[in-house]
């Protein structure tokens, strides 16, 4: 019978591989069709690859790498409406949850992150307090942003949006504020992340103290203007707002156009005209009011390049009352080369209500790829209200025309008590005090490399705000926070810093020492930053343009690896670099990790292009040496590889586990030699999509994988080393995941980093695990990375919006504990009344055994070798659990029964 048993058995097992064999190569077919579509739409993205010449910082390269990891692999979109219902169910959940939680702390910054609006508050009587918008960090305000002491304040983290475009306020009662949410800038030409899309329009009735969202705006995702018009004592609120895309997922064309409401944003009339011979309204750029109150609009471009560089004015902003001046936009139609109308940027002089300065931008397409790149080939005036215009001169064309990003960076701003004297920025600030006939280039942001200087204004120019009492101060926003100066109408002005704790840092990634308050992190247009303990300055910086991975190297703490993107890598024995390498591999913030023991990184060689696939580069002898060397892996993957993870359980002999952008993961053993192996641990049940992390937890047999993709399962756990999966997704929203830990105590617990913050579960190998957001005061922002050290528990986060941010997670000893071991202790007798024994393995000479009860509370705690006797004669009668460690690692664990 026992035969005729193991005949069937293996009969059944024959019959099941055709169909085993077949679901494999669907799955394998899925994956390649995934593959060569990624690679269909990387072709067409300019500078998809390592540029030729090397840009401080490429933000449209940050958005097509983050774009590709967050779309819908089924729709091939970015979901707008997931990211909102997600960051509600993360407000619910922070709610209804009743775990004590972490508390994070924030690492000082006296260094902002892209800022893209300001306003000077009106109800101040000194004139000194200054509001500024953050387009990952949220809204922010600084008592006296004059006195360089004086810091910035976050008003709310909470926000379903921390996207601030723009804030402003009724002049009829100053008490009321309107913010505009949504980055359209960046949204509506080029891809960008999600976090940068807006919930409409938020309101305050007492000055910016407290805030509620006007529900007729959330259809708004984008607005670029707000401005409120007395009109004979009512105050009509109009709302610019436009389209944005994520190469797919178009807002809908019906939200473009200019908003009018009456009645204090509860209702509202799109007022603009159509655009001629489509069935939409145009995207609207700029809102500005003339000296004698007349409205002046500017247009952008649609998604679909339609209505751009155009100019509506009208004296009573209703509906069929504009005046539409199409010139330039004909104008810019009518060329071989620059002939895409895009965005108008327009400012009005408030002593002259005559006078009207514009920037047109244009865009080119230059390398046959579909993608459009826009400057402002045009600066125009106006000396008639609008209704004639004539170029000036442009502020600078070489070395690059003065905003060679005006989609992104473009502002004009006219002096209050001189019609003449006018500031525009683009990459640099430009002073005309000649009405545009001839400038000055009065700031330099290459400085930041050099500490700073009355010149050194952070690139990339998004507003200008002067003191409406005090002229001649005014305060600027870029990609680097805030600058004030008080030399406004000066030709040579002194600028300087305005960013004590506007923690509005983008960060990528992160490193921690392994036992002091040291910190590396890379971020968006402000380089590699290194924390010991002082507020993060421009001083601080380590490398330059966009920092991506980073290292501190947990033998030797003293040495650490920086790298810029595209595999630009330092090596630095403190704080003097060893050396500096461009091995122009790889994607933007390419992924890779660091081999402490051996001195080692190990990253993804394969370009957006698809140059260099399946292969993985070593780059041995860091910090001193760098010789590098390709391990050749010959899985057939054609896409980058989207994670690398060295195992922390890797000696001499080291263990790699790498993932891909299409979902295929893989172990590479011996990877520090020239016979690795590789085997492929890709679950058919895994989604096609990109696979985020890789984390490890007591052994290599207890894996934790994420995928950053909208609409899939987006977390999944291995106990047996890869062989099988089950999905860990559980109550998790919709949302993309990017990092993952496991608890160093015991891998039931995990922390997630995700596009609405944190999240911990610590029941991970119960099958009813639950996920809650990680701390009651962890801001709504995304975060791309987590690092924890095993010293102190202390957890570093990476978010983009609100800088680094830092606890100690201290292992929740009130859950049950039912860890996944690798070995199940020997407890004998089992049930116990007096005394029971714990046999070690084998392997093991001396460890720790823990005895918990069934809430998690620890009764029992011993250093023990051999066979270990332990009275448990004054434990109350129940069940409880038994847990041996060794070196900081779980060995095994064991159930009792208490008699």
């Amino acid at each position: 019978m026992k035969k005729l048993h193991h005949l069937l058995l293996a009969f059944l097992l024959f019959a099941m591989l055709p169909a085993a064999y077949m679901l494999f190569q669907n799955d394998n077919n899925a994956r390649k069709d995934y593959e060569a579509f990624l690679l269909s739409e990387y072709a067409k993205i300019p500078q998809a690859d390592a540029a030729s010449e090397k840009l401080p910082d490429m933000p449209e390269m940050a958005g097509v790498m983050d774009y590709f990891m967050t779309m819908d692999p089924k729709t091939k979109q970015v979901p707008l409406d997931r990211l909102t219902k997600a960051r509600k169910a993360t407000d619910l959940a922070k709610q209804r949850s009743m775990d004590p939680m972490p508390e994070w702390t924030s690492v000082p910054a006296n260094m902002g992150g892209r800022a893209r609006t300001m306003m000077w508050d009106p109800n101040d009587p000194t004139h000194n307090k200054a509001w500024a918008g953050s387009v990952t960090g949220g809204l922010w305000y600084n008592d006296d942003v004059s006195y360089e002491e004086s810091e910035w304040i976050p008003v709310e983290s909470m926000w379903a949006s921390l996207s601030i475009s723009v804030i402003t306020y009724d002049p009829n009662n100053s008490q009321i504020f309107y913010v505009g949410t949504g980055e359209a800038e960046t949204a509506r030409i080029i891809y960008r992340e999600s976090s940068g899309v807006g919930v409409g329009i938020y309101k305050s009735m007492d000055g910016g103290q407290s805030w509620s969202l006007l529900p007729s705006t959330e259809r708004f995702k984008y607005i670029t203007d707000v401005v409120v018009r007395n009109e004979n004592g009512n105050s009509v609120i109009y709302a610019a707002a436009a389209s944005g895309i994520y190469k797919g997922e178009i807002q809908e064309s019906n939200t473009n156009g200019l908003w009018r409401s009456e009645d204090g944003g509860e209702n509202w009339e799109q007022v603009l005209p159509m655009i001629p011979g489509e069935d939409m309204p145009y995207a609207v750029s700029d809102i500005e009011l003339g000296a004698d109150n007349k409205l002046y609009v500017g247009s952008a471009a649609t998604v679909d390049l339609k209505g751009g560089a155009t100019i509506f004015t009208s004296d009573e902003g209703t509906s069929g009352s504009w005046t539409v001046n199409e010139t330039y936009k004909f104008l810019i139609e009518g060329q071989s080369y620059y002939k895409y109308p895009e965005r108008i940027v327009l400012a009005c002089a408030p002593s002259d209500e005559n006078r009207v300065y514009a920037g047109v931008s244009v865009g080119y397409q230059d390398s046959g790829d579909g993608f459009i790149k826009f400057q402002a080939n045009y600066f125009i005036r106006s000396d008639d209200k609008g209704e004639s215009w004539y170029e000036v001169q442009l502020p600078a064309t070489s070395p690059k025309n003065w905003a060679y990003l005006s989609w992104h960076a473009m502002a004009i701003e006219v002096h209050p008590l001189d019609a003449d004297f006018v500031y525009a920025g683009g990459l640099d600030l430009y002073v005309t005090p000649n009405g545009g006939f001839s400038w000055n280039k009065v700031t330099d942001w290459a400085l930041m490399y050099y500490g700073g200087g009355d010149d050194y204004v952070h690139g990339d120019q998004h507003d200008i705000a002067f003191n409406p009492g005090e002229p001649n101060e005014a305060i600027f926003s870029s990609d680097g926070g805030i600058f004030f100066t008080n030399e406004s109408n000066d030709l040579s002005p002194v600028f300087t810093e305005a960013n004590v704790g506007f923690n509005t840092l983008q960060f990528y990634t992160c490193a921690l020492h392994p036992e002091e308050e040291i910190f590396l992190g890379g971020l968006q247009d402000n380089g590699t930053l290194r924390y010991d303990g002082e507020p993060l300055t421009i001083n601080s910086m380590a490398t330059g343009g966009d920092g991506a991975y980073c290292f501190i190297d947990e033998d030797t703490p003293n040495n650490w690896i920086t790298t810029v993107y595209y595999t630009t890598i330092a090596g630095w024995e403190g704080q003097y670099t060893m050396s500096y390498n461009q091995w122009s591999k790889g994607t933007f913030v390419n992924p890779m990790d660091y081999d402490d023991n051996n001195d080692a990184l190990y990253g993804n060689s394969c370009r957006f292009n698809g140059e260099l696939a399946d292969q993985i580069y070593r780059i041995n002898g860091l910090p001193r040496e760098q010789g590098i060397s390709i391990l050749y892996l010959n899985t057939g993957t054609s896409v980058p590889f989207s994670h690398v993870k060295v195992s922390p359980f890797s000696d001499d002999e080291v263990t790699l586990f790498v993932g891909s952008q299409s979902g295929r993961m893989f172990r590479i053993e011996n990877a520090q030699s020239t016979e690795y192996n590789i085997t492929e641990i890709t679950s058919n049940e895994w989604p096609i999509a990109n696979i985020s992390c890789i984390a490890v937890g007591g052994s290599e047999d207890t894996l934790l994988v994420t995928f950053s993709n909208y609409g899939v399962n987006s977390i999944w756990q291995s106990t047996d080393g890869g062989d099988n999966w089950q999905s860990k997704e559980a109550n998790l929203p919709d949302i993309p995941v990017r990092w993952a830990i496991y608890h160093p105590e015991g891998s039931a617990q995990a922390m997630i980093a995700t596009e609405t913050g944190v999240w911990i579960c610590k029941n991970l190998n119960e099958d009813d695990a639950v996920w809650e957001p990680g701390g009651v005061n962890y801001p709504n922002v995304r975060t791309d990375m987590l690092q924890m050290r095993t010293s102190d528990n202390m957890v570093l986060a990476a978010t983009h919006g609100r800088g680094l941010i830092f606890t100690n997670w201290d292992f929740d000893q009130t859950v049950p504990v039912d860890e996944v071991a690798e070995t199940i202790l020997n407890v004998y007798p089992n049930p116990a009344t007096d005394f029971i024994q714990v046999d070690l393995p084998e392997n093991i000479l001396e460890a720790t055994i823990s005895v918990y009860d069934i809430q998690g509370k620890k009764v029992y705690s011993g250093f023990q070798k051999a066979t270990s006797r332990i009275d448990i004669q004054s434990l109350p009668a129940g069940n409880y659990v038994i847990r041996m460690e060794s070196d900081g690692k779980m060995i095994g664990s064991s159930k009792l029964v208490k008699k």
